[in-house]
């Protein structure tokens, strides 16, 4: 959300090389600084780009002799456990580090408040600066070198580009000294932002900043989920088969005595008796 001060006031940045200026969005340049978001995000992108291979050995890793270095008793020594352990010449480290991975997650909608937040700042304290994509027909170190003077003489820069369209641009900035990185949209991260004390930005990655920095977040991407089999789950059980007719006999059948008419004769001949 913009903040009342970006809210009233125009947002724009000068061009390199020129006298007039571009309005900004105040939907990505005009994003409150939010120092806590802004330092959570910065670590998560430095700490993805830690390796993680330091790694020492334990004491059951170090080869190391399994022997009692002396007896138990009788040496008026202190007695003595393994030579593997810590504390011991050679030993194994203790509590020492091991490969691991320092990586940890951040959502989607607070990285892009984040970066929300690292070019409103820039916009905010005038180091945000727009270079036009057609200003460099062929690449031209020097006049890259005169357009920053003649804007910023001082600190380190950043610049952004639109990835091949912007080729010549690229090759003019690269090899000036105090550039610290020419990058596309993808490559960008708020740790670069905050680094450089100066952003240029061209016209043509502008607008795919806008869209990188969006508040609204596309799930069209999300992949459906597919249903999974469960290991030791029971199946389903199988529909019942309909019930055969039963077969018709072609012999008369004959309509036997019924036991209750037999039970009710045996009953009269008992009282008749």
């Amino acid at each position: 959300m913009a903040s009342a001060a970006t809210a009233t006031t125009k947002l724009e940045a000068p061009v390199l090389g020129k006298s007039g200026k571009v309005s900004l969005d105040p939907a990505v340049f005009g994003e409150e600084f939010n120092g806590a978001l802004v330092h959570e995000v910065v670590r998560s992108e430095r700490n993805a780009r830690r390796s993680g291979n330091a790694s020492t050995k334990l004491r059951g890793e170090v080869a190391m002799t399994g022997a009692k270095a002396w007896r138990q008793k009788g040496t008026g020594r202190a007695r003595i456990g393994a030579q593997s352990a810590g504390h011991r010449r050679g030993g194994g480290v203790t509590f020492g580090p091991k490969p691991r991975n320092y990586t940890f997650k951040v959502n989607r909608k607070a990285r892009r408040k984040a970066l929300r937040a690292a070019l409103s700042l820039h916009a905010g304290r005038g180091s945000l600066a727009i270079v036009e994509s057609a200003a460099f027909g062929e690449p031209n170190t020097n006049q890259a070198a005169g357009h920053l003077n003649g804007w910023q003489p001082d600190g380190s820069v950043v610049v952004l580009t639109a990835g091949t369209d912007d080729r010549t641009l690229a090759l003019s900035f690269r090899n000036i000294g105090r550039v610290r990185a020419v990058l596309t949209p993808d490559q960008l991260g708020v740790y670069e932002i905050t680094a450089a004390q100066n952003l240029v930005i061209s016209q043509d990655a502008l607008e795919s900043l806008k869209s990188l920095a969006n508040t609204e977040v596309d799930r069209a991407s999300k992949k459906t989920v597919e249903a999974v089999a469960v290991r030791g789950a029971k199946a389903a059980p199988a529909a019942k088969a309909a019930p055969k007719p039963a077969a018709v006999s072609e012999e008369p059948q004959v309509d036997e005595p019924s036991t209750d008419a037999a039970a009710d004769g045996d009953a009269e001949e008992k009282a008749a008796e």
